[in-house]
């Protein structure tokens, strides 16, 4: 009987049916539009927000009253429990003395641990190559005007270093969050600054624990190793910072 009484309204009155139907069209795009869009705010802000950690659970960082370089040689009774466990060498500096920049050193075997660097010219195996090769970002090389072989002189605590552009990578992963202008080389690269070449030194520290491990029980175990006793220790990823930040937006 509804059927009936639809068909033949639809018939003796199409204008009006054409026009219901298109405002259903509409209300069921806007929708959907609405939904897509809360969900690409969320992608992006993830993307920014782990940067720095990647996937890692738990992120050793220096507090402003704390230590700002330890190594990793205390973490060894835990190691059956991570996944793994990497450190950074990260430093603000300036580029010609005129652009910030965010220089971050790795170990050559864990340069692509956090994210794979999707190189667009070059290659991970040029950047490790050498302890002054770097890879930047298309953005920053579009933006800064480098290419590959390109020599970037930068400043930290009156301090220049001559690094080189060994590979150009795509504008995600470790350079989702690219400001100031992230680059990314090897620990005993940027150890240089603090009269080293042997690296082996870290401001922060990333693990990723095994399945099944618990997250907050092995937080507080950090916590009370002398050695990061004056050091952040703390979940990588603020889940609820990340969803207000997309609420606020969205």
């Amino acid at each position: 009987m509804i059927l009936k009484l639809g068909a033949r309204n639809l018939f003796e009155k199409p204008v009006k049916a054409i026009s219901m139907i298109f405002v259903i069209a509409l209300a069921v795009a806007i929708l959907f539009c609405v939904f897509s869009y809360d969900a690409s705010v969320q992608s992006y802000i993830y993307s920014v927000e782990t940067a720095d950690s990647g996937d890692s659970d738990i992120t050793i960082s220096y507090r402003s009253d704390g230590a700002r370089i330890v190594n990793m040689s205390s973490l060894s009774s835990l190691e059956d429990d991570f996944e793994y466990c990497i450190g950074a060498l990260s430093v603000y500096g300036l580029y010609q003395n005129a652009t910030y920049v965010y220089l971050r050193g790795f170990e050559r075997e864990n340069i692509d641990t956090l994210f794979e660097i999707e190189c667009v010219k070059g290659s991970i195996d040029d950047v490790v190559y050498r302890s002054d090769n770097v890879a930047i970002s298309e953005r920053t090389a579009k933006e800064l005007g480098l290419s590959i072989n390109s020599e970037i002189p930068i400043t930290v605590m009156n301090k220049t270093k001559l690094f080189y552009v060994a590979a150009i990578a795509k504008d995600n992963g470790l350079f989702a969050n690219n400001a100031p202008y992230n680059i990314v080389g090897i620990n005993s690269g940027v150890t240089r600054y603090f009269n080293s070449e042997w690296g082996g030194f870290y401001s922060e520290i990333y693990v990723k624990l095994k399945d099944g491990v618990s997250v907050p029980s092995t937080i507080e175990t950090i916590k009370g190793l002398a050695e990061y006793q004056n050091m952040k220790v703390e979940y990588s990823v603020d889940e609820k910072s990340i969803a207000s930040k997309a609420d606020t937006l969205t």
